[in-house]
């Protein structure tokens, strides 16, 4: 629902609801398209992340996203949004427990996020955007309390 906040567009709208349907279920590229078109398709395969998280796959993910259309990165803030408000809110007051559900690599958390910051800021235009980098702040303050936390255990 946060993408429509910043985009009147149904397609847009439709693809952030759909966003992690290809990865996290059975339906088809192909299903997407006959049920819903070709543009929501577009949407939700430009912002399609690649299930192994290392490094190098996160560096090809940034570059596929210069391609991306704008009601993709629109959709991709919104998604990194909530996800990065429902982290924080989850486990501000047990950073173990994100520790030991989300490991210890909080680096590769740190430059995940960072990266596509930079491609959204160096890319969109939209509203969004400010909501994104706010949150954005509050989940790197979020990474330097859990570190602070978990080193102290």
């Amino acid at each position: 629902m946060i993408v429509s906040d910043y985009l009147d567009d149904e397609e847009a709208i439709v693809a952030a609801l759909l966003h992690d349907t290809l990865s996290d279920t059975d339906y088809t590229e192909q299903e997407i398209i006959e049920d819903f078109g070709t543009e929501v398709h577009t949407i939700v395969t430009s912002i399609q992340e690649p299930k192994d998280k290392t490094k190098e796959n996160q560096k090809v993910f940034f570059k596929k996203l210069k391609n991306a259309p704008e009601k993709a990165l629109i959709v991709l803030a919104g998604e990194k949004i909530h996800n990065m408000r429902c982290i924080v809110e989850e486990y501000y007051d047990d950073p173990s427990r994100f520790v030991a559900d989300f490991g210890t690599n909080l680096d590769l958390r740190l430059f995940y996020y960072q990266e596509l910051s930079n491609a959204l800021n160096r890319k969109l235009d939209n509203a969004i955007l400010a909501e994104f980098n706010d949150v954005f702040t509050e989940y790197k303050n979020f990474l330097n309390h859990v570190q602070e936390k978990t080193e102290t255990y």
